[in-house]
């Protein structure tokens, strides 16, 4: 008999286990959610998220549900949100995606890809949800107590609930580093126009990346003994890439402001010559493609021009691209850029390998003249993934500002819904030192607002390269962050100039 009661009251308390971990799991599934749109390859990406989440909230506190999901508490609220990771294949799998939340339920944030054209994809499939909403909402009218909220739906609810979400259902749109300010230049439309009043773009736009590097550009040239200027500038940019087209156009824009700004039309057009490219496909062939040797031939005949009228001026050349096009590039450039030739880009560079950040990137032994560029967070060695002790600044300042904001709400009482998360991270101006080192705050557009964001990246080829960083703004001045020799494998392209 007494075996038998043994038996019994194992069983019982492998069964109330069950029990438990069956409604954690439940419980869990009723939490908001936070869902992140991450490239398959961007696993690193993912463990930085799981590292700010454990600066946030302490690693204890950091729930892994899956493999692709982390449970985080509100504060001392009961309460508790879920960070989910989307892991798309290109445009069509993200509309995919936002069909699936159709069906099931929405997140209360999304956090988009890192590109330009990705999030315009999500930003558009999201605002063909919120044009069809009202439809459905006047289609299907449930009785209030009916209705589910998205901080208690489940995608087994019943009853009342409509099929498809309601205006409050659907989810605000956190922007990561997807810079374009328009997505198409021919019409004019704006990036976070396509899911306006919904959206907020937590990194600094290609506008303001442009301004910083040219105002560095300006002050270099200020510098000088005497003053100049440059004597051309030559656009490079990719035919079918908005991210490309829009990059370009800042530049010119704010070129033209500092260096050219009391210049006649005509003069003025004559300073900008233009390079537009197509078929800058990623590619192990070392040989020049028909379009690359186009490329190096006008460049070549530019550079001598420029030469022979303003002897001793620089011609600038902007690599308004992303970085694999851009390696092309560089690859094509004739010799004569080492000598007469400044390069400019805008977060097309970082200069270490994520993976081993002790290692150039191979672009570094590639580069055949100087080059001035911006990022939106500098890892100097050892702070990459898996290598230092805090993740980067701009997924800290996400992660942080968005966990306040919920943890705001839960202690109020107050639901949580998109609309009121949005109102809490648009209104709220955020204090220096609260989610991290520099300000955040937002237009009523959605942009981030202030001339502390970012850093200025100036690095000279050579057999040891020369990397020095400095604090964008003009406000306080720049300030240098990080100094840094590179040395350059022989056999490398400078190795032909």
């Amino acid at each position: 008999m007494s075996r038998w009661l043994s038996f019994l009251a194992l069983a019982i308390v492998v069964a109330l286990g069950l029990v438990f971990a069956l409604r954690g799991r439940f419980e869990s599934s009723k939490a908001p959610e936070i869902a992140v749109f991450l490239d398959r390859s961007a696993d690193n990406t993912w463990l930085d998220l799981r590292r700010c989440l454990e600066e946030h909230a302490g690693s204890q506190a950091v729930r892994q549900i899956a493999s692709d999901e982390y449970e985080v508490p509100l504060g001392k609220s009961a309460a508790a949100v879920r960070f989910r990771r989307y892991a798309y294949r290109g445009v069509a799998g993200i509309r995919k995606q936002v069909r699936a939340f159709q069906e099931t339920r929405f997140p209360v944030a999304v956090i988009s890809p890192g590109n330009s054209i990705m999030t315009a994809a999500l930003a558009e499939s999201l605002q063909a949800c919120a044009a069809a909403a009202p439809r459905l909402a006047a289609s299907v009218s449930p009785k209030p107590a009916d209705r589910v909220s998205p901080a208690t739906a489940s995608p087994s609810s019943g009853g009342g609930v409509p099929s498809g979400p309601t205006s409050d259902e659907l989810p605000i749109l956190l922007v990561t580093t997807a810079t374009a300010v328009h997505v198409d230049s021919a019409k004019g439309t704006r990036l976070l126009e396509l899911y306006p009043g919904r959206t907020l773009r937590f990194s600094r736009n290609n506008d303001y990346m442009a301004r910083q590097v040219t105002h560095y550009v300006a002050d270099i040239y200020k510098a000088g003994d005497p003053p100049r200027a440059p004597a051309q500038v030559i656009l490079i940019k990719v035919s079918d890439d908005p991210f490309s087209q829009d990059l370009a156009r800042a530049f010119r824009q704010d070129i033209t402001r500092v260096f050219f700004g009391k210049l006649e039309s005509n003069i003025l057009e004559q300073k900008f010559r233009q390079l537009e490219l197509t078929g800058l496909a990623p590619s192990l062939d070392k040989r020049l493609t028909p379009e690359e040797q186009h490329l190096r031939e006008r460049m070549d005949e530019w550079l001598a021009a420029a030469a022979d009228e303003t002897p001793g001026r620089d011609t600038l050349v902007v690599l308004a691209m992303l970085t694999e096009p851009a390696r092309r590039v560089l690859r094509a450039l004739p010799p004569a850029t080492h000598e007469r030739a400044l390069l400019l880009a805008g977060d097309t560079f970082a200069p270490y390998q994520p993976a081993a950040s002790k290692h150039p990137a191979p672009w570094v032994t590639e580069l055949p003249a100087r080059l001035i560029s911006f990022q939106h967070q500098f890892a100097t060695p050892g702070e990459e993934p898996g290598h230092g002790t805090r993740p980067p600044l701009l997924w800290r300042e996400i992660v942080s500002a968005t966990l306040l904001s919920l943890e705001q709400l839960a202690a109020a009482g107050r639901p949580i819904r998109p609309q009121a998360l949005f109102d809490e991270l648009q209104q709220r101006r955020w204090e220096q030192g609260d989610v991290r080192e520099r300000s955040l705050a937002f237009d009523t557009a959605g942009e981030r607002v202030g001339d502390d964001y970012g850093y200025v990246l100036d690095l000279q080829p050579g057999p040891l390269a020369v990397l020095r960083v400095y604090t964008s703004g003009r406000a306080a001045g720049k300030r240098p962050v990080w100094e840094d020799t590179i040395p350059v494998p022989s056999g490398s392209l400078l190795d032909r100039l």
